[in-house]
């Protein structure tokens, strides 16, 4: 009867010592990316690794080539197409309808730098002026 009661206790004891303990190490989440309708990304956190709430945006500080429409979820992708412009250069699409981008020097027949600002070629200067509207280059000094 002593070598039963010994063995129990021994048994319990053993046993209590090997019950598992919960997983205590940090869980990883996935790197994926989600877009939000201002542009801005947000990545997964949490121990659910759920996204990240998308930031609160006032559409009266966007600029409009960003803005969705108020239907829409997500921003409009325009096609990487390209125009060749006369001078050699060449425009993308932008904006919320992608159209194709003004070529440099078309319907600017008034572009010019500012007084203050010295003339060179297509850029003003002194450095990283843009003119308005921007049919000028900033100077070399900008990029």
């Amino acid at each position: 009867m002593k070598k039963l009661i010994v063995l129990l206790l021994l048994l319990t004891i053993i046993f209590a010592g090997c019950t598992s303990k919960p997983n205590t190490l940090p869980q990883g989440c996935t790197e994926e990316a989600k877009i939000c309708p201002d542009g801005s990304a947000v990545g997964r956190a949490g121990p659910n690794c759920e996204f990240s709430p998308c930031p609160i945006v006032n559409v009266a500080t966007v600029p409009p080539e960003t803005q969705v429409s108020p239907w829409s979820t997500t921003p409009q992708a325009c096609t990487m197409e390209a125009k060749l412009c006369p001078d050699g250069s060449a425009v993308g699409r932008s904006g919320p309808n992608c159209e194709f981008a003004a070529c440099p020097g078309e319907g600017t027949s008034t572009c010019s730098c500012p007084w203050w600002y010295r003339q060179e070629g297509q850029s003003c200067n002194p450095e990283c002026y843009y003119s308005t509207p921007k049919c000028l280059m900033p100077s070399i000094q900008c990029q």
